[in-house]
């Protein structure tokens, strides 16, 4: 999976901690903004959270579950933690 689906689309800043990943470093992240989402790269695990990326005061990273399933990105899980869900997607593509 790692392989095939190496960079991250996160609205939620927590979890960054959680995979080890630097943020601002590029290598990993990809912007989590409707221009993604509508023109999904190959190869992004995007996460997906109601509040983080279903609103925002930058209406470009303000994105639904609606708009992903539009273009193409596929469910493939769901975490619930402490009554909030978080939707896994990964890009329709993966890395050639």
């Amino acid at each position: 999976m790692r392989v095939a689906y190496p960079k991250y689309a996160v609205a939620l800043p927590h979890v960054f901690i959680h995979l080890d990943v630097d943020r601002l470093s590029g290598k990993q992240i990809v912007d989590s903004s409707r221009d993604v989402v509508a023109n999904p790269p190959p190869g992004v695990i995007l996460i997906y959270d109601s509040i983080y990326s279903g609103s925002n005061s930058n209406q470009q990273y303000t994105i639904t579950q609606q708009m992903l399933d539009t273009y193409g990105w596929r469910e493939i899980d769901r975490i619930s933690v402490k009554n909030k869900t978080a939707i896994i997607y990964l890009s329709p593509q993966p890395m050639p």
